[in-house]
């Protein structure tokens, strides 16, 4: 707090920053039913959806308008913000945007600001060093991360003039779209992959997704009745690559993962837990918070280049290659480990295969529509990829990595431009010099 009290700015309570009426009132404690988005229905705002400062709209669940009618309480305008209130992620929020006004808000704290206070200076605010440092005291006052509407009002904020407010807010948002369009262009580097490996294997898209009567034969009906599963249609190839089933491509049984109850890391020597939690489709990000098991077996012991599958849950299918810079490392029950024979294929192709649109057709058509998606091992064992020889392998599995890692450049420079900026919001309000 020492690095507060020097700012030149009036340090005074959160609390009055907020407006007379309604500064702060609580989401909803009972999830509504849930509906399938439509021109009647609401976007439902949960922690889930509030990341780095935004509100992310892709993902974001629906309630029925007339639901909406029960939850008055938890409808947020325009200039509201969100803070998320318990959990691995409290003290996240964002500022509600235009186009989500008349949305309803989950679990968290919605909080609205007098004309005193610019809602994206206070959201960027706690999200700076020093408002991070505060509402970390704050919610680890409790077993579980919690923070409540008192908690929040009492978090110390410099009160510049709305002007220098204005100022600070616009050069954030100037770095924050600048953030944006890098990790567009890696994004888009990363997706022309999948068009980049399916040319090379002569592989022709399948038949569209989207129709509503198609023919299956008599003879194709064994176990699986959902229309899903028969819509899809294997890529073709017409270079000849040859097709075999994982199963046949393997050096061991695959095998399930550990059902151990996670625990914080006590030293870097800790052997790591790998759950389908820590990570994404570009595998797991740098400065990631590894977790170890309470319970260590041997039998869930990685190996390098070991591909992981999750089988179960929103994003069954995603895929990890694990690679012994990691460190030790077990994995838990809700992936599955194939090891694979590289006298036949190479891991890494197994891996950037798995990123393709092939791929992730077959995980749509294959996953169990009811209760939770979920993909079992005799099902992923079943799986057909393209096998070109090891030498073909090895030329496509080089051009891929080389894609990959510029990609990855261009997200670790976008996240650390994003922070230098943060950093100089950090630094202007506090009266602070530019560090050499």
């Amino acid at each position: 707090m020492e690095r507060l009290a020097k700012s030149p700015f009036a340090i005074i309570p959160l609390g009055k920053f907020l407006s007379p009426k309604n500064g702060i009132r609580y989401g909803t404690g009972t999830p509504p039913p849930i509906v399938e988005p439509s021109k009647t229905s609401l976007p439902f705002i949960r922690a889930t959806d509030i990341k780095g400062g935004e509100i992310l709209v892709d993902g974001l669940l629906h309630i029925d308008s007339e639901q909406g009618q029960h939850m008055k309480k938890c409808l947020v305008e325009a200039g509201e913000m969100i803070l998320v209130r318990s959990g691995a992620n409290t003290g996240d929020c964002a500022v509600v945007p235009k186009s989500l006004a008349g949305s309803y808000a989950a679990y968290d704290l919605i909080v609205r600001f007098s004309t005193e206070a610019l809602p994206d200076y206070v959201a960027a605010y706690l999200d700076t060093e020093i408002g991070r440092a505060q509402m970390n005291v704050l919610k680890g006052r409790a077993a579980q991360p919690h923070i409540n509407a008192e908690e929040v009002s009492s978090v110390r904020i410099p009160k510049p003039p709305i002007e220098f407010q204005r100022k600070l807010v616009s050069e954030l948002e100037a770095a924050r779209i600048a953030r944006k369009q890098k990790l567009a262009e890696a994004d888009a580097l990363l997706a022309s992959l999948d068009t980049y490996l399916l040319a090379q294997l002569g592989l022709t898209k399948p038949l569209g997704e989207d129709r509503k009567f198609f023919a299956v034969r008599l003879s194709q009906v064994k176990e699986r009745l959902d229309p899903k599963y028969f819509l899809h249609r294997e890529h073709k190839s017409n270079a000849g690559v040859a097709k075999n089933m994982l199963a046949h491509l393997t050096v061991a049984e695959p095998e399930y993962g550990s059902g151990a109850r996670a625990m914080p890391l006590r030293s870097p020597n800790d052997i790591k837990y790998i759950r389908i939690t820590d990570f994404s489709d570009d595998g797991i990000r740098e400065g990631h918070q590894f977790v170890t098991a309470e319970t260590v077996e041997e039998k869930y012991t990685l190996q390098d280049e070991d591909i992981l599958f999750a089988r179960s849950g929103a994003t069954a299918g995603k895929t990890f290659i694990y690679t012994k810079d990691i460190g030790a490392a077990i994995f838990a029950g809700y992936c599955i480990r194939f090891r694979f024979d590289r006298k036949k294929i190479l891991p890494w192709f197994v891996y950037f295969f798995t990123k393709t649109g092939a791929y992730q057709a077959w995980v749509r058509s294959i996953q169990r529509p009811s209760g939770q998606p979920n993909i079992n091992k005799e099902e992923f064992k079943s799986f057909e990829i393209s096998v070109p020889s090891i030498e073909v392998q090895k030329q496509l599995v080089e051009k891929m990595k080389a894609t990959r890692t510029e990609a990855r450049r261009m997200r670790a420079s976008a996240g650390a431009e994003w922070a230098a900026a943060k950093a100089r919001f950090e630094r202007e309000l506090l009266g602070e010099s530019a560090k050499p």
